[in-house]
């Protein structure tokens, strides 16, 4: 496998992990992988812990990408500076020890909606390790051994998030199981999280609730940007005698 393939398999693992809610199967392990911030005030930093569950010394930095959501849940990037103060940038963290890493918003304190980023924790390679922060940034690109990524959304002080049915449907997944399929949208300047809804699933004499954290098993986050709109296939049975799906949402605005 060459470099750059090396590097995009671990990449996408990562947003994988970031997107549907699986375990990080790596030896670096991140708290807190979702990260709630304020534009301005006492909520508008947060404290990342990274820990080196290994024998060896392992370099760790953190770079940061803006995000948008399609209907389809498509995630586009684009790296980004300025945004955030991140302290230490980089660090060599010891085995078996936690690195704490500030991350701090210096973005407009007057943010009029919900803006989405990955903080991308990046592992090096200590062969390549340069400990030089302007040399890091060069060698990125090349040398990452992998990286996990961090769902960070800042939101504005003033606003409800607000989330509401569109339609709701059956379909079929990419393994051609039948699924239910709900397509919401968040009027609101605030993002939404589908996992903060209770889904009430029903039709004839079969019904299915279900709550919050199953939600969040099921397909992580389940962001849902201001203003946008998105379509969730649900890792959920169904009756294959169902043709037709009715369903309730409790939604508990932020």
């Amino acid at each position: 496998m060459n470099g750059l393939a090396y590097y995009l398999c671990y990449f996408y693992s990562a947003i994988f992990l970031l997107l549907f809610g699986i375990q990080n199967v790596f030896a670096l392990n991140v708290q807190p992988t979702v990260v709630e911030l304020t534009s301005t005030g006492k909520n508008s930093s947060v404290n990342l812990r990274v820990l080196n569950d290994t024998k060896k010394p392992m370099p760790i930095e953190i770079v940061t990408y803006s995000i948008m959501i399609d209907h389809d849940g498509k995630v586009s990037e684009k790296e980004i500076e300025g945004n955030f103060l991140i302290f230490p940038p980089q660090k060599m963290i010891a085995p078996g020890t936690t690195q704490n890493f500030k991350v701090r918003w210096v973005g407009a304190p007057d943010l009029k909606s919900s803006e989405s980023y990955r903080l991308s924790v990046n592992q090096m390679p200590v062969d390549n390790f340069i400990p030089n922060e302007e040399e890091v940034k060069k060698a990125a690109g090349v040398q990452v051994v992998f990286n996990y990524g961090v769902l960070v959304n800042v939101r504005p002080l003033e606003g409800k998030s607000d989330l509401t049915l569109v339609k709701s449907e059956i379909g079929k997944d990419a393994k051609g199981i039948l699924r239910p399929i709900l397509t919401l949208k968040n009027s609101s300047n605030i993002h939404a999280r589908l996992s903060d809804a209770t889904l009430n699933l029903s039709n004839n004499d079969w019904s299915k609730k279900v709550e919050p954290s199953s939600l969040m098993s099921i397909l992580g986050v389940g962001l849902v940007q201001p203003g946008k709109t998105r379509r969730f296939i649900l890792n959920i049975d169904i009756p294959k005698t169902l043709t037709e799906l009715k369903t309730s949402i409790d939604y508990k605005s932020r």
